[in-house]
């Protein structure tokens, strides 16, 4: 059965963010009929994520949560977003984020949905400049996060974004704790600490400050490089993880789908797909050594497989018997893991 993409459809699409760079591009802008003035921007480029990156990272490992209760059929919004948060986010992010969540669907636990920001401005009477303004509020305190998408089948055409959602509110951090009203601020002391009071309510303690920017930074780092080729006359922009795999031989393939056959027995379903499905192996021999290079998209992934799978897949190989193998003494097969540069 073919792996559908993250809306649910068949086809390969690329999720990316933009990133400001430090290089500025100069722009001439009319001021008048005979007038123009001259001023620089940023130059902008593309960060891609790999699926897998996108469909686990949460919003929900950031923040304490305050007690929750388990959702139906309903969308149900705590009480404390309501009295607490959006004093911050204002009446229209509010709105916003309670028809994103409403468009998760928690019985499958998606904590993503993917409505097109005109849908959104149809339903909230809003015009595109404002709906994109209460989704940067959204963004900026944690409570959403786009990853914009590119239909690979249609020469990289641009889609809806894919909004990952946060499903457990959290308490304010001390910081905007401090920035409430005093009369809030005294009905938020007391609410909390009834709250964390109750040993059945599983909520975590308010934290002193959370940088959000930090957060997404720190997501950054787990982009995959891209390179920009030809096709068909068009320019396609296409991830080098996928680029090199199309590089490795026939021997190589069949090697590493028998270990990725065993892992996945060995694996429970999540961490299979998570960690090692999206990768491929190439073997080269070295001054009487052979070194299996292990591919993987990203490097966080990478780090996590090489400190956690590296002898559970030395295990694996161990129990192979293929001609690319034969003759291999274990001894003399180092296992490498790799994955492409940084983002260019």
């Amino acid at each position: 059965m073919k792996r559908l993409n993250l809306k649910e459809r068949d086809g390969e699409l690329l999720y990316y963010r933009e990133y400001k760079t430090e290089e500025l591009l100069p722009v001439r802008q009319k001021r008048g009929e005979n007038e123009e003035s001259l001023h620089f921007k940023p130059i902008v480029q593309k960060k891609y994520f790999d699926e897998d990156i996108v469909k686990g990272w949460t919003l929900d490992n950031y923040g304490g949560p305050s007690p929750q209760i388990i959702e139906g059929s309903f969308t149900m919004i705590h009480n404390y977003f309501i009295d607490y948060w959006s004093f911050f986010l204002g009446p229209e992010s509010v709105a916003i984020y309670v028809y994103l969540r409403r468009r998760c669907n928690m019985s499958e636990g998606r904590d993503y949905c993917w409505p097109s920001i005109e849908d959104i401005c149809l339903r909230f009477g809003k015009s595109r400049n404002t709906v994109v303004k209460y989704l940067d509020i959204l963004e900026q305190f944690g409570f959403i996060y786009r990853f914009y998408v590119e239909n690979a089948r249609k020469n990289n055409s641009k889609e809806s974004p894919i909004f990952k959602v946060r499903m457990l509110i959290p308490f304010l951090p001390q910081d905007l704790v401090d920035k409430l009203p005093n009369d809030i601020q005294d009905d938020h002391d007391r609410d909390v600490s009834r709250w964390l009071s109750n040993p059945l309510l599983l909520g975590k303690e308010p934290i002193e400050t959370i940088k959000y920017k930090e957060v997404y930074e720190d997501l950054e780092q787990k982009s995959v490089r891209s390179v920009v080729r030809k096709e068909n006359g068009k320019r396609i922009q296409a991830s080098v993880f996928e680029e090199e795999k199309k590089q490795i031989n026939e021997s190589e393939w069949t090697l590493w789908n028998l270990v990725l056959t065993q892992a996945r027995n060995k694996m429970s379903k999540p961490s299979y797909e998570t960690w090692l499905q999206s990768s491929y192996a190439t073997m080269k021999q070295d001054e009487g050594h052979y070194i299996l290079k292990i591919h993987l998209p990203n490097e966080f992934t990478k780090s996590w497989v090489e400190s956690r799978y590296r002898e559970f897949l030395i295990e694996i190989l161990k129990n192979l018997d293929l001609p690319i193998t034969q003759g291999v003494e274990m001894e003399k097969l180092n296992l490498e893991f790799y994955c492409p540069p940084e983002v260019q």
